[in-house]
C-alpha cells in the first residue's frame, strides 16, 4: 500500500523543482519518477527471467539419452527430473513477473494518460511503457536529444497534481 507523504519544493537557481512523495511498504519515499521507473525495472525483471528460462530450456534439450546397450545411471534421470522442476518454478517466476509487470504498466500508463500535451505524453510513453531508450526516442519522434529530455521533466512536472490524486484513490482502495 502506497501513502501520500506531501510535496517537497527545491529551489536551483531560477528553476523550481517540485517532488511529490508517495511511501511504499517497505517506508521508503517514491517520486513520481521513481513510481514510473518500476515498470522499467519490472520490465527487466521479466527479461532476466525469462533468459534463464531460456537458458534451462536449453540444457534440458542437451542432456543427452543413454544409448541401448550402455548401463542407465540414475544420476542421468534425477539431473532431468532437477532441470524438469527448475523449469516449471522459473515458468511461474515469469508468470508472476509478467502479471505484476501488467499491473503496474496500467497504472502508469493510467497517470501518463493524464498528461495533457501529446508530446510530453509520447515520450514518457516511449520511455517508461516500451522501454525505449532516449536516442531512439530523440530520432523516432524528430526531435533532439536535449529537447526530449526537457519535454520528459516538464511531462514530470505536469503529473504532480495527477500522481497526488493517484495515491490518494489508491490509499482509500488499499491497491497500490
Amino acid at each position: 500500500m502506497v501513502y501520500f507523504r506531501g510535496i517537497r519544493r527545491e529551489y536551483r537557481g531560477d528553476i523550481h523543482i517540485v517532488h511529490v512523495h508517495g511511501v511504499c511498504q517497505t517506508g521508503e519515499i517514491m517520486t513520481v519518477k521513481e513510481f514510473l521507473k518500476k515498470v522499467r525495472k519490472q520490465n527487466e525483471v521479466i527479461r532476466a527471467y525469462e533468459s534463464e528460462l531460456k537458458d534451462l530450456r536449453i540444457r534440458a534439450v542437451n542432456i543427452s539419452s543413454p544409448t541401448l546397450g550402455e548401463k542407465v545411471q540414475s544420476n542421468h534421470q534425477s539431473s532431468l527430473d532437477e532441470i524438469v522442476e527448475k523449469i516449471e518454478s522459473q515458468a511461474d517466476k515469469v508468470n508472476e513477473a509478467w502479471s505484476t509487470f501488467m499491473e503496474v504498466r496500467d497504472q502508469a500508463a493510467s497517470l501518463i494518460n493524464s498528461e495533457p500535451d501529446e508530446y510530453r505524453r509520447c515520450v514518457l510513453y516511449r520511455y517508461y511503457i516500451l522501454c525505449q531508450p532516449w536516442e531512439q526516442i530523440a530520432v523516432e519522434m524528430h526531435f533532439s536529444l536535449r529537447w526530449v529530455m526537457r519535454l520528459h521533466g516538464w511531462a514530470l512536472k505536469d503529473l504532480e497534481k495527477e500522481f497526488t490524486k493517484i495515491h490518494v484513490s489508491s490509499l482509500e482502495k488499499g491497491v497500490l
